[in-house]
């Protein structure tokens, strides 16, 4: 005999919510995919240059307040969930290890003729004029970026956003830009220490990953340059930690809220991890309440 539909629904792994979820993402992508492909290609670099930042700065700011939203159920989970003082202690000797040998053994370092230029010419016109292009040829007059030459760049956006932020405090300048990236290579290293921990339960694990990314000779070299995949780690580490933490308890719309625009800071340092937005909530976000 025949199962009815709601027959169906109860045999399945997962939810109806989850279903009209991911046919909604489905058609918006299909939707977002046909009316690009209709945008003259000068007016999408229009559209990239003109409005990029404001688009990224909203997603940054929606990525604050969905944390704010979920900081008590994250902050019980660490309590919840806490690794022994020791292996804390053994982690931070490790960072003491890596932070001191690469800042003092590493020089800071441009990489001519690379994106990392790209980077952060962005970041300073960011700064200056509130655009995402990247500035080729400009002059500074009073203060001012008076740009001649402005061409796109669709990727490392969120990189850019992060030097705007750093410029708010210090001289914005190319100097200043590579002093990100050693902050974030360690704050990747407890990300990832925590979130092997929350996913394996073993803090001898847990320590192994942060040796392994700590000591990785590209990640420390890269942590002294303005190239936008130590942000990429950044935030990939950090979602090994949040989605563990919100998921503890079952999962609720709200937690979307900070997930899905983290996702697309994780997405702005490189186009390609758009891709890994709809297989990351299906996959951790069983059942809705």
């Amino acid at each position: 005999m025949m199962q009815s539909s709601s027959d169906f629904y109860k045999i399945l792994p997962i939810k109806r919510p989850i279903v009209l979820g991911a046919f909604l993402t489905l058609l918006l992508l299909i939707m977002v995919y046909i009316g690009f492909e209709s945008v003259p290609n000068s007016t999408a670099k229009f559209i990239d240059r003109s409005y990029g930042f404001y688009i990224q700065l909203i997603v940054a700011l929606i990525t604050l307040i969905g944390f704010s939203f979920n900081l008590k159920e994250l902050w019980q989970g660490f309590k919840d969930n806490k690794p022994q003082n020791s292996s804390w202690f053994a982690l931070t000797i490790i960072l003491l290890f890596v932070g001191i040998f690469t800042s003092q053994e590493v020089q800071l370092q441009h990489r001519v003729l690379s994106d990392e230029s790209s980077w952060e010419s962005m970041g300073i016109q960011m700064h200056y004029n509130q655009r995402a292009g990247v500035c080729n040829q400009g002059i500074f007059e009073d203060g001012i970026l008076n740009c001649f030459e402005e061409v796109n760049n669709f990727k490392g956006k969120t990189t850019a956003l992060l030097y705007w932020v750093m410029f708010k405090f210090a001289d914005p300048n190319r100097d200043t830009a590579l002093q990100l990236n050693l902050p974030l290579f360690l704050l990747s290293i407890v990300f990832i220490f925590y979130g092997s921990f929350l996913i394996f339960q073993n803090p001898w694990i847990s320590l192994s990953a942060a040796t392994f990314l700590g000591t990785m000779p590209k990640m420390i070299f890269q942590s002294r340059t303005a190239t936008t995949e130590i942000a990429y780690v950044f935030f990939f580490t950090l979602l090994l930690c949040v989605i563990p933490l919100l998921r503890k308890n079952g999962s609720k719309w709200s937690h979307l809220l900070f997930v899905i625009p983290l996702l697309g800071l994780l997405a702005g340092t490189r186009q390609e991890t758009l891709f890994s937005f709809t297989p990351i909530v299906l996959y951790y976000y069983p059942p809705w309440k």
